[in-house]
């Protein structure tokens, strides 16, 4: 039951790289809405009530165009991010034969072992993510490299966790 689920999360794991492409539309959307939305609003400012009285609230320009910028290079980091991804994988798949890609590509709906091409594109996806952090500046977790990549034997990663956390 465990293999089968753990089978599961890194058949998703496949899927989302097989499904960057969308991944990064969606976020290049997401920037045209966040644009639209801040330029759609009033500038001048608004009248609310509070504590039973009328008052009139301005528009917070330094708060608002920081908060604004700082959501679009949010998006813009991501999708950089998300390309670069993108070109490894594909990198990554066109070295593989027709065959191999087609199995990797059908293997989505199987509930059966990870074969071992899935395994290799499992284990290259890991590669792709650790690269890219170290790319965006992210420190691996040095308490982790301890861990099997694989993942195979599930009991002796958590054994190892409860160690690396002195619980008995």
């Amino acid at each position: 039951m465990e293999d089968s689920y753990l089978n599961q999360c890194k058949r998703e794991r496949i899927k989302s790289y097989l499904n960057i492409s969308r991944k990064i539309k969606q976020a290049e959307q997401r920037i045209k809405w966040i644009d639209k939305e801040f330029y759609n609003q009033s500038f001048v400012g608004v009248t609310c009530e509070f504590s039973g009285d009328l008052v009139y609230k301005g528009f917070n320009v330094e708060k608002s165009i920081v908060n604004h910028i700082g959501d679009i290079e949010s998006f813009e980091k991501k999708i950089t991010m998300l390309k670069t991804k993108k070109k490894y994988i594909q990198s990554f798949m066109e070295s593989l034969s027709d065959s191999e890609r087609m199995a990797i590509i059908n293997m989505v709906i199987s509930d059966k072992p990870l074969t071992e091409i899935e395994t290799t594109v499992y284990q290259e996806i890991l590669e792709i993510d650790e690269a890219v952090n170290f790319m965006q500046g992210i420190e691996p977790d040095k308490a982790t490299d301890k861990l099997e990549n694989n993942n195979l034997n599930l009991e002796n990663d958590f054994s190892e966790i409860f160690n690396m956390l002195e619980v008995e």
